[in-house]
């Protein structure tokens, strides 16, 4: 699965790179970003969860959803004594 979620990634940069104004591009890469984090928080890669959220709201800082879960991935990504 998580290599298909960097494929999905790939595919969307490519898209994007080729057509950045394309009406589905933007909403393909965000949604190959929010899928990507997601399976990496649900996977407990902390540092892979943090990169695809980052990436993602560097694009759309509007989502609330993925400001709280790259949250959550700073608070896993800490260890606790």
């Amino acid at each position: 699965m998580r290599l298909f979620k960097r494929d999905a990634i790939d595919a969307g940069r490519r898209a994007f790179k080729l057509s950045p104004q394309g009406p589905e591009v933007m909403k393909t890469l965000l949604k190959a970003l929010i899928g990507g984090g997601l399976h990496a928080l649900n996977s407990s890669s902390s540092h892979e969860s943090i990169s695809h959220f980052g990436k993602y709201l560097r694009l759309d800082s509007s989502n609330d959803n993925a400001c709280l879960n790259v949250g959550k991935a700073y608070l896993g990504n800490q260890p606790f004594a």
